[in-house]
């Protein structure tokens, strides 16, 4: 049977944003075999492994629009699934390309996250288990864009609920723009390593829900995509033994 009418237009242009994404992670893999000079590196193979995923996933969520009537225009309604059917990395790259606004909520075994999207940037991300050393104000201080002293003492302060830590700590002038803009980024990078591991969870989209409005951050998808890709990359490699250097054989001669 085919699916309601209503949800016709939002398959469509996920499976055309898939079909984009596809075509242009394959770009990526081409790119890193070009800049590493290895065609079997690891970043390159893992890129070829998620082109396929996504080639597969475009084919089977084509299916049921074979039958299925001409659709009317129509808004990205709130879309619910798990990453069984279809990968995080697709679904924030899919909302990034149709400039969307508005939250994301994904809900994985030992961590919950919301993720904010303004026009298709990624401006708030949140997860409720974050590691030690990864919060805003840790990452800070790890840069040396302020003293823990200083850091303890806005804490203890305390700021509006509607307020950010990182806008009051610029308003005081702890630090600025561009310091808060390096920690913002390492801190999203590192959750991102993290949620784009999971390979059972749950999310939710919100259409147009806010969580907090800002102005300071806009970051771009597809390089927090990228930059956890390669994270990961590097931290699989670390984990790898080293293999042993090859040694040729030593034969022993009879002489006669």
């Amino acid at each position: 049977m085919s699916e309601p009418s209503t949800v016709q237009p939002d398959l469509q242009q996920l499976v055309e944003s898939l079909r984009q994404t596809c075509s242009t992670v394959r770009e990526q893999a081409r790119s890193v075999r070009e800049q590493d000079g290895d065609p079997n590196g690891l970043l390159a193979r893992q890129l070829d492994r998620a082109a396929q995923f996504l080639d597969q996933a475009t084919r089977a969520l084509r299916a049921p629009l074979d039958d299925a009537p001409a659709p009317k225009p129509a808004g990205i309604p709130g879309l619910t699934g798990s990453t069984g059917a279809v990968p995080l990395s697709s679904l924030v790259s899919f909302l990034a390309d149709v400039n969307t606004s508005g939250v994301l909520r994904i809900y994985a075994p030992d961590e919950s996250y919301v993720l904010q999207f303004e026009n298709g940037y990624l401006i708030y991300a949140f997860g409720d288990n974050p590691p030690e050393g990864t919060r805003l104000g840790e990452v800070l201080v790890k840069q040396g864009a302020i003293h823990r002293a200083d850091l303890l003492r806005v804490l203890d302060k305390g700021w509006n609920a509607k307020e950010t830590l990182g806008a009051r700590l610029v308003s005081e002038g702890y630090v600025d723009a561009a310091q808060l803009q390096s920690a913002l980024e390492a801190q999203i990078q590192d959750l991102g390593m993290r949620l784009f591991s999971h390979d059972a969870a749950r999310f939710r989209f919100y259409p147009d829900e806010r969580v907090i409005s800002r102005q300071d951050v806009r970051m771009n998808v597809m390089g927090l995509l990228l930059d956890s890709a390669r994270a990961r990359d590097e931290e699989r490699r670390k984990e790898e033994p080293e293999e042993d250097p090859w040694v040729p054989p030593l034969f022993d001669l009879d002489v006669a």
